[in-house]
């Protein structure tokens, strides 16, 4: 007799209430890698406190409070200040990445050197200036490995002069908006 066919079993779906991610989870993601400054929140952060509010909407200048010649504006003070704060953290997070980045290289680099250092010292005089296929490979692999800390020491450049424009681009827009 012939063999039964015997099917697979069905492969089991996900429904779409299974694969869409809550909206509040979606929004509190933000867009930009962790180690960059948020340029669009710093932009929208001084548009909010600068711009006035169109008339006929829930926030006109009519709820704002008037400014008295000769006394300080509390609200520019205190956008002032919060601005001043979170420039003051995206900064230190740039930093804190820049430097632990630095350090990484640092690390690498010095540990290529000894690396290289040990086997220029087991390929000395005694060995009549030959060098063993192994030892050429060893040599090869480090060349390597600088070359590509190399590039990695570039692309850390690079995002250091990404960052610097972005803070001089934030800090002319601030100036610009806020008139000081």
């Amino acid at each position: 007799m012939g063999a039964l066919y015997v099917s697979p079993p069905p492969i089991p779906t996900l429904t779409p209430m299974a694969t869409t991610i809550p909206e509040d989870v979606t929004t509190n993601v933000s867009s930009q890698p962790p180690d960059n400054i948020d340029y669009n929140e710093l932009k929208t952060l001084i548009r909010t406190h600068t711009t006035p509010a169109a008339p006929g909407s829930s926030h006109s200048d009519t709820s704002q409070p008037v400014v008295i010649p000769g006394q300080a504006d509390e609200a520019l003070s205190s956008f002032e200040a919060r601005f001043a704060r979170e420039l003051g953290a995206q900064h230190a997070r740039v930093d804190l990445f820049v430097r632990s980045k630095a350090d990484e290289f640092r690390r690498r680099l010095s540990d290529y050197e000894q690396k290289l250092n040990r086997l220029i010292a087991r390929g000395g005089p005694e060995c009549g200036g030959i060098m063993t296929a192994r030892r050429r490979e060893r040599l090869a692999r480090l060349e390597t490995r600088v070359l590509r800390c190399t590039d990695d020491i570039r692309n850390l450049d690079r995002f250091i002069q990404a960052q610097r424009i972005g803070f001089q681009k934030i800090l002319k827009k601030y100036r610009k908006w806020t008139g000081s």
